[in-house]
């Protein structure tokens, strides 16, 4: 399969050209002529590791993803070009925020970082490509975002030291995050998501996350009292989104009586459900935390402190049929009935 490697990039070129040029100032042409005679292990942490056949072949497309800052863009600019001249096909793209300032870089930096490879990624797969992370160029902390980016994406992550002969593969790892976290929060998360929001706004929704959850939250240190979502919170919502991208094509059918109940809900209650039911199509949210109960040879789910229920399940072909939708008295009054909800007594099934 085709390939699309996505590299972080840093300043090593810029600073072995001063190395090997004192006292010069290459802009984005003196960088590339540079590139063209030099050992590409020695030349900057970009060529070192693209020059390995373990990360890279011929005919891969190459995505390079710059800094916000003058050098940043300048080096990436010269190995677009570098790369082109061989006939590679090359692009930059900015990861917004992202620039040696600590209390920006630490947030919006990352945030940018994350969300520029997350689109690298999703646009690589819809081209047919399978991406793939160099993590080698830019600052430390970008490797261990890049890695938890491609840990959620099922990406492989490679990394070179200046002093490694090797390059270092760190595989997409068989664990993932509960999406169904992004699922039940996404509402606060996607306002977090925006734009910082005061402490009176988000504090007694923080009171429903889960202790392992509120690292998707943090204080913004550029608004006083205010929070927004944190890189890991990014990182986690790109993939949820991703998930949901990947899973659209999966069929979620309702019957007669579940459409005329969905019908009859108001603006509110009818959007959520609609929500609900997009996210039937990821598997994985589901999976684990439906529930069989007695009176049914359904499937219930969402389950917790939800008024929301519905009862379906997955037919051999993938799809989901649906047949109730209601809300949590309803849902009680269907688990009383002598014969419960049954597959059988359900028809006109038809596409959500």
């Amino acid at each position: 399969m085709a390939r699309t490697i996505i590299s972080t990039v840093g300043t090593s070129l810029l600073s072995n050209y001063r190395r090997t040029h004192p006292g010069e100032e290459p802009g984005v042409d003196a960088l590339a002529r540079y590139l063209k005679g030099a050992d590409p292990v020695a030349a900057s942490a970009e060529t070192n590791a693209l020059s390995s056949p373990r990360l890279a072949e011929k005919g891969d497309e190459l995505r390079f993803i710059a800094s916000e800052t003058a050098d940043g863009r300048t080096c990436a600019e010269a190995l677009r070009r570098h790369f082109a001249a061989q006939g590679a096909s090359a692009g930059v793209a900015e990861a917004t925020g992202l620039r040696a300032k600590e209390s920006v870089f630490r947030g919006a930096g990352l945030r940018g970082l994350v969300s520029v490879i997350a689109q690298e990624i999703r646009a690589a797969r819809r081209a047919g490509r399978e991406p793939r992370i160099n993590a080698t160029g830019g600052f430390k902390a970008e490797v261990a975002y890049a890695a938890l980016v491609g840990l959620l994406f099922r990406v492989p992550v490679y990394y070179i030291h200046d002093t490694f002969r090797e390059i270092i593969e760190m595989p997409p790892m068989p664990i993932s995050w509960d999406l169904g976290v992004a699922l039940d929060h996404e509402e606060l998360l996607r306002r977090l998501d925006e734009e910082p929001r005061p402490a009176s706004e988000v504090e007694p929704q923080l009171q429903g996350l889960p202790e392992e959850a509120r690292v998707l939250v943090e204080s913004d240190g550029q608004t006083p009292a205010g929070y927004l979502l944190s890189v890991t919170g990014t990182v986690l919502l790109e993939a949820y989104d991703d998930a949901l991208a990947e899973a659209a094509g999966v069929e979620v059918h309702l019957s007669g009586k579940a459409t005329r109940s969905l019908e009859g809900m108001d603006g509110p209650q009818q959007a959520e459900f609609r929500r609900l039911l997009g996210a039937l199509r990821v598997k994985s949210l589901w999976a684990g935390r439906a529930e069989k109960v007695h009176s049914s040879d359904c499937l219930t789910w969402p389950k917790g402190h939800k008024s929301e229920r519905m009862f379906f399940y997955e037919a051999d072909d993938g799809s989901v049929h649906v047949c109730e939708v209601c809300l949590h008295d309803e849902y009680e009054r269907l688990m009383a009935r002598p014969r419960g909800v049954r597959k059988a007594a359900y028809r006109d099934f038809a596409p959500a």
